[in-house]
């Protein structure tokens, strides 16, 4: 009987000590790993390029400690650069309704902490998951904050910098959440001998929109017009969203939308206003039935004008304009991109899109078809699937420019090897943030095994670096996976 008692004792004794280590002491146990990357593609000559690589903040779980070790850590290491993977928030429920006051405390916290760092080649940043809402209306803060410090946040989007008399592309992916009972991916269908896009059931706002060449201006002063269909007309909503910014990562846009409870199609802004005019349109749809719309968008002297008409598929189009409204606000919008909206049961069906501008030329032409076949551009993002924007990105970036892929997500590496990426860094798994010795990180989900949970990998001839993070998430516990700063120094083989 001592004897189980005493085993007991140690038993408890042990576990304690692995509490108070995994609780307190790993948590703020800052590693620094030094990382030599060489790549067969770097510009020769001159010295290596050094970067700093964060990830996973999770900034309010940081304390006060570790942030300092954190700001010492960069100031030591002098990085000609330095970038951020993702997931700076401590939640994502911070961007719910009842909690914007917290939001405002994080965004506060965010501010103060990267004010404190600086490198000759500026700050580089993409979200993680826990950076971006539902709806994304309030992760916009984030996106305000950042670029309004002049740190550059890469929502799916590239920039290429000069260093040294080389180039570097630098390339951002937002994070793909892939939960399709959420939000539902768009996707090119053929049905007898039409071409359509198509948008199953979701809980949350789903959309898809269009990236223009980086080389065009924002579009403004256009005519919009596509055909609509939906399986379901008592619980369901489509629509077409026109100067939009999502290509820039926000959620500012004029839509015209179609739902059942309002009986008919109405102009619904994200992000901006309508100030005055008329908003309701009376064509109510019915399912299975295609309909047509038309919005003509102008930027005026003191006022953004919108005007809209809708009608069944085999009667004539309306002759006027059946509503007509205006954003006068502040933060109308004046240019932008054109896009497609669903929401909740039902399928909804998207075809003929054509964007014509004021002068009568054609800015875009749609039919979801190419050679004969359903065809989706890659120039249409869907929001949550990120990954197609990932061949847009590699577009017209010139040999032997070096190209370095900012991504939350590691498992995007088999795609961004397959394409030619030079190096890819990820973080999102926090090094498994609890490791358990025989059993590994049972916390953490995976879609192509245990592939990448921290350190360098190779993925075909791409390396790519899986970051431990510096948060936590979910448990304030570290176990065999200390926060890390990653200082990489990159040169030619």
């Amino acid at each position: 009987m001592k004897r189980l008692f005493r085993a007991a004792l140690l038993i408890a004794f042990a576990a304690l000590l692995v509490y108070g280590y995994a609780r307190y002491i790993e948590p703020n146990r800052l590693v620094v790993r030094s990382v030599r990357v060489t790549a067969a593609n770097w510009p020769g000559g001159g010295s290596p390029l050094s970067v700093v690589q964060l990830s996973d903040l999770h900034l309010p779980t940081m304390s006060p400690g570790l942030q300092r070790k954190v700001l010492d850590a960069v100031r030591v290491a002098a990085p000609e650069m330095i970038v951020i993977t993702g997931d700076l928030f401590s939640t994502s429920r911070v961007m719910e309704p009842d909690n914007h006051t917290q939001l405002a405390v994080e965004l506060d916290q965010i501010s103060r902490f990267l004010a404190q760092m600086q490198a000759p080649l500026g700050i580089w940043a993409v979200r993680g998951n826990h950076d971006l809402g539902d709806d994304k209306e309030v992760s916009d803060r984030l996106v305000h904050l950042l670029r309004g410090q002049g740190i550059h946040l890469l929502t799916n989007q590239k920039a290429v910098i000069s260093w040294s008399g080389r180039q570097i592309a630098l390339l951002g992916l937002d994070f793909s959440a892939r939960d399709s009972a959420v939000v539902r991916p768009f996707t090119a269908l053929q049905e007898a001998e039409e071409f359509f896009l198509q948008s199953g059931p979701s809980k949350k706002n789903s959309y898809t929109h269009y990236c223009p060449d980086g080389a065009d201006s924002p579009w403004a002063d256009y005519t919009l017009s596509a055909r609509l269909r939906v399986s379901n007309d008592k619980k369901s909503g489509a629509g077409v969203t026109f100067y939009s910014q999502m290509d820039q990562g926000l959620d500012h846009y004029y839509r015209l939308r179609w739902s059942p409870t309002e009986n008919g199609f109405r102009f619904s802004p994200h992000n901006a206003a309508l100030t005055h005019g008329q908003m309701e349109l009376p064509v109510a749809m019915t399912a299975d039935s295609w309909y047509h719309c038309k919005v003509e968008v102008r930027t005026e002297a003191r006022q953004t004008r919108m005007a809209a008409k809708a009608w069944r598929e085999g009667e004539a189009e309306p002759e006027t304009w059946q509503a007509v409204a205006f954003d006068s606000s502040a933060a109308r919008l004046q240019a932008g991109t054109v896009g497609l909206w669903s929401i909740f049961n039902g399928l909804h069906r998207f075809d003929d899109l054509l964007v014509v501008s004021e002068k009568g030329d054609t800015l875009l032409q749609e039919g979801w078809e190419k050679a004969g076949r359903p065809f989706k551009p890659a120039a249409w993002i869907d929001f949550h699937y990120n990954e197609p924007a990932l061949p847009l990105l590699m577009t017209e970036v010139p040999d032997p420019v070096f190209t370095l892929l900012l991504c939350h997500d590691p498992e995007t590496a088999a795609a961004a090897a397959a394409l030619g990426v030079d190096l890819m860094l990820s973080g999102h798994t926090h090094g498994g943030q609890l490791r358990l010795p025989l059993l590994g990180s049972p916390g953490l989900k995976y879609r192509y095994g245990r592939s990448f949970i921290k350190g360098l990998y190779r993925v075909g001839a791409m390396p790519l670096y899986v970051h431990a993070g510096l948060g936590v998430v979910y448990l304030p516990w570290r176990f065999l996976a200390p926060p890390e700063i990653a200082l990489f120094e990159i040169s030619a083989p």
